[in-house]
């Protein structure tokens, strides 16, 4: 069953390259599981550093996320670690 849900962008900086390189790491690290993230319409591949960059994400900014496969829950979680530290 897919999770979906939203998150509100922490990090004052938007998601430059570093916080984009750590969502496209935890994304490649689970082969198994897609994770997509749009913003106004637009969806990104979380495997792809360039495809969540084109997306142009500022602080504050609402994303939403979907994830699908093998370990949704694991990927949810650390999104929203992720994002509880401020990275994104």
């Amino acid at each position: 069953m897919p999770i979906n849900f939203e998150i509100k962008v922490k990090n004052k900086k938007g998601l430059h390259i570093n916080p984009s390189q750590q969502i496209a790491q935890l994304a490649l690290g689970h082969p198994q599981t897609e994770i997509v993230l749009s913003k106004d319409g637009n969806s990104a591949d979380a495997k792809s550093i360039l495809s969540i960059l084109s997306l142009e994400i500022s602080f504050e900014n609402t994303l939403q996320f979907s994830i699908t496969g093998d370990n949704e829950k694991e990927c949810h979680e650390a999104i929203l670690k992720l994002n509880q530290e401020e990275v994104i």
